[in-house]
């Protein structure tokens, strides 16, 4: 298993901002970086640091790639103070007495430097405990933290905090850029970048409060991917757990934060019914059996205030799929056939059905079910409960059930993660002997969450953020073995 290879796609993913939620309510990092401009020039009003060169502007051809609309892109040298090492005279180095002295990267850890075995009685430049230790000469780019003061040859820099960004942040967004560092090495002998190199290397800012959620969960996957022992099944599994974990906090309301100004589900609810009412009358659809009301012992879990337990049939309608009798007679091969949607076109674990592998005449169209790209369709047979959105147009199989909705008031990818999540509950109520299939009365009556549509929208923009993530790890552990 390639370990640092997926270790390397989390920073990626954490320093483009797509590893955590982004909080409204954070201040942005605009209003950091004026604090840290503030900073410096307190510092060197008391003269402890020497005032700063003009760093040039960031292009946007330096940009490497988006960022979250609160971060902001900044150089090193503005946020932080950069201090490149210098060597002691050599009669002043020893085994054991004077300040502890490190030339290079020889006693770099994984995080933090560890002891070196010299010394010296007259150190030239200081790192300070959490200074972040960049390697600037043969090899570049790696880093360490330091827990404690030492002197630092010029194979080393410091790089000391501004602002009270915390060093896990710096540590983590500086390993992303490696690469970077090492491109701009330049030497015959051997390698190394100046100090203008580190002080005008770009990094994204974003706000205190997420630096430090990123943190956080930036150390959780790796500790994760560190105590899996390079099993690579044992993460994949783990991978698989959390995509359903995910799953059952978003029906539960677990994995966004409510809120209190959205319209409450009540009044979403009301507005379907009263739609529903005006199909019917004007005879676009059938009037359905009355569903009966939901009793306690039929909701699972609590859910958030503003929302409401429904039964499905009371905000969809459904229809089971039709195949035209017998199928032969109707498969075309013309390129301008309609599309024949049946369960083998779904990938097992997707979300769309994007393809399908056979047509069908208008003839035959007609006598099945006809639907347009968007609409929600749910396996009643085989693999119940498995739900997908059709990114086609065309006619569904007898082996599925459509959910037609109104889109002003339900979010079709929150509809296929619910149902998804219920997968289980379909897969008890299936019924038949050799081929099992779902009742439809069985689905209307099934019963599901109803989050305010404001509350759909977030939720379904963190499902997928988390979802990406899951499937680029799991791409980097199949693909780098």
């Amino acid at each position: 298993m390639n370990i640092q290879g997926l270790k390397d796609k989390i920073l990626q993913l954490a320093i483009q901002g797509k590893l955590v939620n982004q909080d409204p309510n954070d201040e942005p990092a605009s209003v950091l970086l004026e604090k840290i401009k503030e900073e410096r020039d307190r510092l060197v009003k008391e003269k402890k640091i020497k005032k700063q060169r003009l760093l040039p502007e960031i292009t946007e051809e330096e940009k490497p790639f988006e960022i979250p609309e609160e971060w902001k892109w900044v150089r090193l040298g503005e946020v932080a103070l950069i201090n490149m090492g210098q060597s002691p005279k050599g009669d002043t180095v020893n085994d054991k007495e004077g300040m502890e002295f490190h030339q290079g990267k020889v006693y770099f850890g994984d995080i933090y430097l560890n002891k070196s075995d010299k010394y010296t009685t007259s150190p030239k430049k200081i790192a300070q405990p959490d200074d972040i230790i960049l390697s600037v000469r043969a090899p570049v780019g790696t880093i360490n933290i330091t827990d404690r003061e030492v002197c630092i040859g010029r194979g080393l820099c410091a790089i000391s905090s501004l602002g009270d960004i915390t060093k896990g942040y710096y540590f983590y967004a500086i390993s992303a850029f490696e690469e970077y560092l090492i491109k701009k090495a330049t030497g015959t002998t051997f390698l190394a970048i100046t100090a203008s190199t580190v002080n005008e290397m770009i990094i994204p800012l974003p706000p205190l409060a997420e630096q430090k959620r990123i943190v956080e969960k930036v150390d959780q996957l790796f500790a994760l991917i560190d105590g899996l022992d390079s099993n690579k099944e044992d993460l994949l599994e783990v991978i698989n757990l959390t995509r359903n974990q995910v799953l059952q906090e978003a029906i539960q309301g677990k994995l966004v934060e409510q809120n209190p100004e959205d319209e409450p589900a009540s009044v979403l609810l009301e507005k379907i019914k009263e739609e529903k009412k005006r199909l019917i009358k004007e005879k676009k659809i059938r009037k359905s059996k009355k569903l009966p009301p939901i009793e306690e012992d039929e909701k699972p879990f609590e859910i958030p205030e503003g929302w409401e337990w429904v039964r499905l049939g009371e905000i969809l309608n459904v229809r089971r799929g039709a195949s035209p009798r017998p199928i032969k007679k109707y498969l075309t091969d013309d390129v301008n056939g309609i599309n024949w949607i049946k369960i083998g076109d779904a990938t097992d674990g997707g979300k769309y059905i994007t393809s399908v592998n056979e047509k069908i005449t208008p003839e035959g169209a007609k006598k099945s079910v006809y639907l347009k790209s968007g609409t929600l369709v749910m396996s009643n047979s085989m693999s119940f409960g498995k739900a997908y959105i059709l990114g086609v147009d065309g006619c569904i199989h007898d082996g599925w059930l459509s959910f037609e909705f109104n889109k002003d008031y339900l979010e079709a990818e929150l509809l296929q993660f619910f149902l998804s999540a219920s997968y289980n509950r379909f897969d008890r109520v299936a019924v038949g002997t050799g081929v099992r299939n779902l009742n439809i009365n069985r689905v209307r009556t099934t019963s599901i969450p109803l989050p305010p549509l404001a509350e759909q929208k977030r939720i379904v923009e963190k499902v997928d953020t988390i979802m990406n993530i899951l499937d680029e790890l799991e791409n980097e552990l199949t693909t780098k073995i």
